[in-house]
């Protein structure tokens, strides 16, 4: 399992049907007016094993900057879904095979609109960083 996949059943165990890595749409192209939360972040933005002119492996150490985004009808849903979801990442230990990781809350965002969908929908961030470190190979 990835650091995304373990930040996204994380929050899925929370919040079952209502976790994605992307917006929700219709069939037909529509937003999909719901509460739910889009974790944003997948790839690493920096990698490294504490070398110098050696081309980067899988078992260098990363840092993750994710974004848990709500998105909801009104903000008083955003509000309480990111309250929740906060809650239930505080503290907790993100679990990799091999990794050693811990996450970090930085930042969050009060809702706001998106005033390009019809009726408005809201959204809201809150950023966290997640330092996977090596510790070792699965099954050694």
């Amino acid at each position: 399992m990835s650091e995304f996949d373990a930040v996204i059943e994380r929050l899925g165990a929370r919040f079952p049907g209502k976790v994605e890595d992307t917006v929700k749409l219709t069939t037909a192209g529509e937003y999909v007016r719901d509460n739910y939360i889009i974790l944003l972040g997948g790839t690493p933005d920096e990698v490294g094993g504490d070398r110098q002119a050696f081309r980067q492996v899988a078992d260098d150490n990363a840092t993750y900057l994710l974004t848990v985004q709500v998105v909801g009808i009104s903000p008083a849903a955003v509000r309480a879904m990111l309250t929740a979801a906060m809650d239930e990442l505080a503290g907790w230990k993100p679990k990799v095979t091999g990794r050693d990781c811990s996450l970090r809350f930085d930042s969050a965002s009060g809702p706001e609109p998106d005033l390009s969908v019809k009726p408005p929908l809201f959204f809201a961030n809150a950023n966290y960083t997640l330092r996977s470190l090596f510790t070792s190979r699965a099954g050694s």
